[in-house]
């Protein structure tokens, strides 16, 4: 299924108002200004995008702010980053977070990012996750773009015109 990833982006946003709104959070998100198509299930990819962000509520300080970053780069990949400014993962959360059943919450399950990476592997992408240098944990999202002409035929194309 090929859609406009900032579709997603946009009911992600729409969907975690509330849990930054309780930890006192704000979102920021820079999408590039050309619309990038991805093939993935839109609501699996939204589950994804929202476990990510709610995870980085709960991480980020309060008042403090989470940046979603989207950049279309070459050989038909997009990354998306998802990065907060709370303490950034320990050692043992680095290594085994994407496990079943590992947790740091006191209510987790330990599944939300094992799910996650696997829907993204799904896709064809991958899910991976680092402390930033500048404090905080990152996390980041690599997809194939897809070809949204190839998909809908060019009547589909959103109509541009030359200036």
């Amino acid at each position: 299924c090929v859609h406009l990833l900032s579709e997603t982006i946009a009911a992600t946003q729409n969907n975690c108002r509330q849990k930054l709104q309780e930890h006192q959070v704000r979102l920021v998100v820079r999408m590039p200004k050309r619309a990038v198509y991805v093939r993935a299930e839109p609501d699996g990819l939204q589950r994804v995008l929202l476990n990510l962000v709610c995870n980085a509520a709960e991480a980020a300080n309060p008042g403090g702010r989470i940046d979603l970053r989207v950049a279309a780069g070459r050989q038909g990949k997009v990354e998306i980053r998802v990065r907060d400014d709370g303490p950034g993962l320990s050692d043992e959360a680095l290594e085994r977070m994407f496990d079943p059943f590992f947790t740091t919450k006191q209510n987790g399950t330990g599944l939300g990012l094992t799910i996650a990476r696997r829907l993204v592997e799904s896709y064809g992408g991958t899910l991976s996750a680092r402390n930033h240098a500048a404090g905080g944990a990152e996390f980041s999202i690599v997809l194939p773009t897809a070809d949204q002409e190839a998909e809908h035929g060019p009547s589909a194309a959103p109509h541009t015109s030359a200036a």
